[in-house]
C-alpha cells in the first residue's frame, strides 16, 4: 500500500454477513478482527467513516472474496 502513496487502508475478508478486517494501515479506528457490514461492491459506510475514499473488491472465480480500501494519496492526488 505504501507504493500507492496511500495514508490509510484497510484488508478486509468476506464473511457469511459482511466483511472481517484482516489488515490495518494509519489510524482508522478499527482492527483486526473487526466485523463490518458490507453493501454490494461498494465502500462499506464504517470504511467511509474512517476516512476512506476508495473500495476495490477481490474476486476469486467469480465470487467475492474480500474488499481492500485506501485512504486519501498523500498530498491529495487523485486514484487513476
Amino acid at each position: 500500500m505504501s507504493r500507492l502513496l496511500a495514508t490509510r487502508a484497510v484488508g478486509a475478508v468476506a464473511e457469511d454477513d459482511g466483511l472481517r478486517v484482516e489488515v490495518v494501515k494509519g489510524r482508522v479506528g478499527l482492527g483486526a478482527g473487526d466485523r463490518v457490514e458490507a453493501r454490494g461492491d461498494g465502500l462499506p459506510v464504517a470504511f467511509a467513516e474512517a476516512g476512506l475514499v476508495l473500495g476495490l473488491p477481490l474476486h476469486h472465480g467469480g465470487e467475492r472474496v474480500g474488499l481492500v480500501a485506501l485512504g486519501p494519496k498523500v498530498g491529495g492526488a487523485a486514484y487513476e
